[in-house]
């Protein structure tokens, strides 16, 4: 049975909607065997765009962090992922697809990696094909790409890193490719990539500086760390071997 009950979602999108400027949300949990379509379709009424998940909490669309490649990229997370981008496909007001959120957490995590990756590449070439049949339709107004996209926790699994530099750190490796290149030379893996700042904003709290007017705001020190303005290095006692690490 693929029929859900979606009046409760509506009715929140409608407080949205109408209560606030909210014009985008991000789903959290999406099982792709199931049929959204009379939500998604009543985003689009309410001129709301979406932020739809591409993985699961079970079954197939598992992406696990919990081990290391290739086990966490199996080919049930494959077809799990293609059957999401057709469900998903034609929904205009689909802003992106989540290909994971805060996967490498902890240094242990960090195995998963390559499958993220993996997972990320996969996708892409999927919609590419995706976006080339909906080219030579003869349908109008059919999307030809749906973004992917990435979401990181702003925090770091070591001390030696700053938490803004293990942020930067998880965007490179993301982003570093050697041999996927397109016909023009760019790169062939862009993507949406998100930061789960988790920190309240106070009414006192400026972009550049904390409540206080002195310290730096967390909003202020992540932009100058993905600017390439924002280093740490490590000193070590001569005497004990301690390490304290410090920004400079």
């Amino acid at each position: 049975d693929d029929e859900l009950d979606l009046s409760g979602w509506n009715a929140v999108l409608e407080q949205l909607a109408y209560e606030t400027d909210i014009n985008t949300i991000r789903v959290y949990e999406m099982d792709c065997r199931y049929d959204y379509s009379k939500f998604l379709e009543r985003a689009a009424e309410l001129g709301i765009y979406v932020i739809v998940p591409l993985t699961s909490r079970i079954d197939g669309g598992v992406l696990r962090r919990d081990a290391a490649y290739p086990l966490c990229f199996p080919r049930r997370l494959r077809r799990y992922g293609i059957s999401c981008l057709e469900r998903y496909w034609d929904h205009p007001n689909v802003l992106a697809g989540m290909v994971g959120n805060e996967v490498m957490n902890d240094l242990g995590a960090w195995g998963s990696a390559p499958c993220v990756k993996a997972y990320l590449n996969y996708l892409a070439a999927r919609g590419r094909k995706l976006g080339e049949r909906s080219e030579s339709s003869t349908q109008t107004a059919r999307r030809t790409v749906l973004p992917l996209m990435y979401a990181t926790q702003h925090d770091s699994p070591v001390a030696e890193f700053h938490p803004d530099e293990a942020v930067k750190l998880t965007l490179d490796y993301l982003t570093c490719n050697d041999d996927r290149v397109k016909d023009d030379g760019m790169l062939d893996n862009t993507f949406i990539f998100g930061i789960n700042i988790e920190s309240w904003c106070s009414s006192l709290q400026s972009f550049e500086y904390e409540e206080g007017g002195t310290e730096e705001s967390t909003y202020h020190s992540l932009w100058r760390t993905m600017a390439g303005g924002n280093k740490t290095k490590t000193i070590m006692d001569a005497v004990t071997g301690e390490t304290t690490t410090v920004q400079v």
